[in-house]
């Protein structure tokens, strides 16, 4: 990111800037091949159903995760560690803020919906809500 200081207050503004997430992910999400799914339940109380997620590790060995209740997608800044379970691999790198934007991951060219995020968002939506704290 560029940034250039050009207001007398000394304020910045954006001049230019390069979306990482475009970088990271050259392709759309129907041109991805998926090798593994996975959706739990953190546990956390962001809603009336908890936290749930749903996570995808691709065949070149990116992850990409969907957090349903937080309406937050990502693509880790790290490949697939097959030394720990890919859930594991999710939730370290998320509260780390270890990802950026999976927005062309989640959307096919024209638009639509990628099929990958169709799926994440169904295995997600049927995670159960964690039990009520005693």
């Amino acid at each position: 990111m560029l940034l250039v200081d050009d207001n007398a207050d000394g304020g910045a503004r954006m001049a230019e800037w390069e979306n990482a997430s475009l970088k990271a992910d050259p392709e759309y999400g129907d041109r991805l091949e998926p090798v593994q799914y996975e959706s739990w339940q953190t546990g956390r109380w962001y809603g009336d159903k908890g936290q749930r997620m749903a996570a995808a590790r691709l065949s070149d060995g990116r992850v990409v995760f969907w957090d349903l209740d937080r309406c937050i997608d990502g693509v880790l800044e790290k490949p697939y560690q097959s030394n720990q379970f890919l859930r594991q691999q999710v939730m370290w790198e998320y509260d780390r803020n270890g990802y950026s934007s999976a927005y062309r991951l989640r959307h096919n060219e024209d638009g639509s919906k990628s099929a990958l995020f169709s799926e994440l968002q169904r295995l997600a939506l049927e995670v159960p809500p964690p039990k009520e704290p005693r």
